[in-house]
């Protein structure tokens, strides 16, 4: 997660290239894990390609492999965000319910949950949720704050 805020960063830096060499790390990264019997990073990964828009049928399989070993809220907002990604809002609203849930108090968790319900239409539901994660912390993901502080407004990002 550290190489994937560090390209995050310069993203928002305007530094391009930098941030693509981060992010061309990551699968290399994760094979290496893997390559040591290292496991557990398919959350992360399916989150990195989810968040960038890459390979979502990928990152679909990825997060639904995972709920069947481990329901925690991570795994259930991977999930339910990967079902957003990939058109299936109503699926997405039955599983981010779920991590919802589970009443941990995390600002990327209300974001994701805002923007599936935005999806869903269900704006009310959307705004109350981009809110509180702006609530708990302003400043909760570098690339992702702004959109929540839209989306508290009523804007769809």
């Amino acid at each position: 997660p550290y190489v994937i805020e560090l390209g995050d960063i310069y993203t928002l830096l305007g530094k391009k290239a930098d941030a693509e060499r981060q992010y061309a790390r990551v699968d290399d990264l994760i094979q290496e894990h893997r390559d040591h019997g290292i496991g557990g990073d398919e959350l992360i990964l399916a989150t990195y390609y989810l968040d960038r828009g890459l390979f979502p049928q990928r990152a679909l399989e990825l997060a639904e492999a995972e709920i069947r070993n481990h329901t925690t809220v991570q795994a259930y907002t991977t999930l339910a965000w990967a079902q957003h990604k990939n058109g299936k809002n109503q699926e997405a609203v039955k599983t981010i319910e779920k991590a919802l849930s589970m009443k941990t108090q995390d600002a990327l968790m209300f974001y994701r949950s805002a923007k599936i319900y935005a999806a869903a239409k269900d704006t009310g539901r959307a705004r109350k949720l981009a809110n509180f994660a702006i609530s708990l912390n302003p400043h909760f993901h570098s690339l992702f704050a702004d959109d929540a502080r839209r989306l508290a407004l009523g804007r769809q990002g």
